[in-house]
């Protein structure tokens, strides 16, 4: 599952893994990377076991996501998940 988006959106969802239990289930169970970009940012989820992404885990990650969209964006340097080349 790839999103793409502002990067505001993308660091609240990079937040939301980090910051609450459902974010460090997915970080469990998904490889995760991402990318900044001054248009457009990127973060892209694959299950470890490599079947697909699950409807309802991209429901509640939205869920969790949204209350931490639009806070003050970490330092780019502080996310510690995989980054894309």
């Amino acid at each position: 599952m790839k999103i793409t988006g502002s990067e505001d959106i993308i660091a609240g969802i990079l937040d939301s893994l980090d910051d609450s239990v459902f974010g460090a289930g997915i970080r469990t169970t998904h490889s995760i990377t991402f990318q900044f970009n001054d248009l457009e940012s990127v973060v892209e989820f694959k299950r470890n076991d490599e079947e697909p992404v699950r409807a309802e885990d991209a429901f509640w990650l939205g869920f969790v996501a949204k209350s931490f969209v639009g806070q003050k964006i970490r330092k780019k340097e502080a996310y510690v998940l995989q980054r894309s080349r």
